[in-house]
């Protein structure tokens, strides 16, 4: 099947969905095949989802699209998420089995696709972001660790922690978090304080590695992160991974108030930050992991030729030309070939 990823501004009544689109709460908000009426295009405007994905031939089945962890159990460990960090916020406990039942599930998933890349792009709605960002950076950094060779130890403390990496926003206040202005010095320290604010309370309830992930996720390489200003030497394994997986997940969100980069974007600052701000291995790891461009991404090639992604292996992005002298060909690009990708059509 060859399906787009289109901006919500291009959507147009009688396209059809190619994906599933689940709602803030987790519900069902519109399966794959629905034909969109423009009273479904204002939902998702309203909703601020900003791009989804539609069939290009109405007539192509749905096909099941074999993912690193999915769709459904993303849902649910968002919703999982939500639901445990709500309480704790009132009563200070965390309900770690169901934590640890969603990371085992995840991790599971992960090393039975090991070879799968990260390459459908994410749909979720802004009221989203804070658990559904957690989750996606714990699947990130589970595949990372399991591509560095982790053991499943490592990657349960890993996925543990990177799953509450941001649990102490919880004590941060939503007029901060949420502010689309610059943050003023007075807010960016009360902002710089939910490592340590997770930290403490996660160091009794998780085990202490997972909460030391929590407490170093915003360490750099270099030392010039926070809260302690680790380097390199001084950080968990584990930390670093979760410090990679988090600033590519953050750099590819949409925000309220500024649009995500695209993963070909945001890879390449993640490639010149290593050594600096984060570890030159992790990121190589990182990089193998996740598709610079994700299935249904239209292309220019090299060529001229508007080509749409239409599958991704580690080595291999299989294109579908639909302009120009090849129209209809399929291609198969690598290290090696004579054609490759140089830009993202709109």
């Amino acid at each position: 099947m060859t399906m787009r990823y289109i901006s919500i501004d291009q959507l147009e009544p009688a396209m059809i969905l190619a994906r599933n689109i689940w709602g803030p709460n987790g519900q069902l908000l519109l399966t794959a095949n629905t034909v969109l009426k423009e009273s479904y295009i204002s939902r998702l405007r309203d909703l601020q989802y900003t791009a989804v994905y539609v069939k290009s031939y109405p007539d192509e089945p749905v096909e099941n699209i074999l993912e690193p962890v999915k769709q459904e159990t993303i849902v649910q460990a968002t919703e999982t998420l939500k639901t445990v960090s709500e309480t704790a916020a009132t009563t200070a406990c965390l309900d770690i089995d169901r934590i640890l039942e969603v990371v085992d599930d995840i991790i599971d998933q992960v090393l039975q696709n090991r070879n799968v890349v990260y390459s459908v792009a994410d749909i979720k709605a802004f009221d989203d972001y804070t658990y559904g960002h957690s989750v996606d950076v714990c699947v990130l950094a589970v595949m990372c660790a399991a591509e560095l060779g982790m053991t499943r130890y490592d990657l349960l403390d890993l996925g543990t922690g990177a799953i509450l990496h941001d649990l102490g926003k919880l004590f941060t206040p939503k007029t901060i978090l949420s502010k689309e202005s610059s943050l003023s010095g007075e807010e960016w320290e009360v902002i710089r304080r939910h490592p340590w604010d997770g930290f403490q309370m996660l160091r009794k309830q998780v085990p202490l590695m997972s909460a030391h992930v929590a407490f170093q996720h915003h360490e750099r390489y270099d030392g010039s992160g926070y809260p302690r200003g680790l380097t390199d030497r001084q950080t968990l394994d584990i930390a670093k991974v979760t410090a990679v997986a988090d600033s590519y997940n953050a750099m590819t969100s949409d925000r309220p108030y500024r649009r995500g980069l695209m993963p070909h974007q945001a890879l390449p600052i993640l490639a010149r930050e290593a050594g600096k701000s984060y570890n030159p291995d992790v990121v190589r790891a990182f990089i193998k992991i996740v598709a610079a461009y994700p299935l249904g991404t239209v292309v220019r090639l090299s060529d001229g030729s508007v080509a749409t992604v239409v599958g991704v292996t580690r080595e291999i992005c299989d294109v579908q030309i639909v302009s120009g002298p090849r129209e209809g060909n399929h291609v198969s690009i690598h290290h090696e070939s004579d054609i490759h990708i140089i830009e993202r059509v709109d």
